[in-house]
């Protein structure tokens, strides 16, 4: 029997026998400080959409279960509340779940937007209808929303019509692209289901050209995950800075402030803190006459 919570506690593997019945008492030691930093998957399907059978009680327990703080749901056109099934599951005190949703278009990519609020009675509980809108009329909508969302640029360049920066020619030279471009987004998910070297030569290239064009784009990593039997949920995952590790004391615009801040960490097993000279932290710029930082 094995026990885990995440990569942040230690695994214990325990031998038990078939046909018997064994307890196994787990205490896992907590081996990964990430104090101050809440950790969140931003890209995770349920059996609201069309191409996952999870219900929301599997997902928000499997979540839970690999130590992510902020569970949230990023369904195919619908907006589903986590948070209900949070509470139903008696887990409030430890998390708080985002709504969000993922906006799929046909024909120029696919797009996580967070956070945000069901209307009830409007088809799929609000969600964005992006049919017959160019980017930047659906970005435009988005943004004008009361919640404020943020919009991530899921698998930018994705083979299939998922990939945005595929379908809109970006150039990492200019930073422009085709007639239908708009970089009127606000985050890219540079790691989906994979890691920094599998990505190297594309959505991580995309990220550090937008960076040397002087645009300070924060980066998520999230699983995508649709089936939990399949995949594991929360690898790699986007770790927030609040200064507090009070995961049910969060609200949607917490999270919103904290992603642009840049204090934003990617991790897939190994967290990494950065500090300047004079104690700046991810997201801040650091000044400085020496030749070395």
């Amino acid at each position: 029997a094995v026990v885990s919570r995440g990569y942040e506690y230690e695994i214990l593997d325990a031998p038990v026998t078939a046909g018997a019945t064994t307890t196994v008492a787990a205490s896992l030691a907590r081996s990964v400080d990430t104090t101050g930093y809440l950790c969140g998957d931003f890209h995770v399907h349920t059996h609201y959409s069309v191409d996952s059978g999870d219900p929301p009680e599997l997902k928000i327990s499997g979540l839970v279960a690999e130590g992510i703080e902020l569970p949230l749901f990023s369904d195919h056109e619908w907006i589903a509340n986590p948070q209900t099934t949070v509470v139903a599951l008696g887990l409030d005190d430890q998390v708080t779940g985002l709504i969000s949703s993922e906006l799929t278009t046909f024909e120029y990519g696919h797009f996580g937007l967070v956070p945000l609020e069901p209307i009830a009675g409007a088809p799929n509980e609000g969600a964005v209808d992006w049919t017959f809108k160019s980017p930047q009329e659906v970005f435009d909508e988005v943004h004008d929303r009361p919640e404020a969302p943020l919009i991530i640029v899921n698998h930018p360049r994705s083979p299939s019509i998922g990939g945005y920066f595929n379908a809109a020619k970006l150039d990492r030279e200019t930073g422009e692209g085709n007639e239908i471009w708009s970089d009127d987004f606000d985050l890219i998910e540079v790691f989906n289901g994979s890691n920094f070297n599998a990505n190297r030569d594309d959505s991580v290239a995309d990220w550090f050209a937008f960076l040397e064009l002087g645009r300070d784009m924060v980066a998520v990593g999230s699983s995508d995950n649709h089936y939990l039997r399949k995949g594991p949920v929360g690898y790699p995952r986007t770790c927030l800075y609040f200064g507090h590790d009070d995961a049910g004391n969060v609200t949607p615009a917490d999270v919103r402030t904290a992603f642009l801040s840049g204090n934003v960490t990617i991790s897939g097993g190994i967290f990494v803190e950065v500090e300047g000279p004079n104690g700046q932290v991810m997201g801040e710029t650091v000044t400085t006459s020496d030749a070395t930082v």
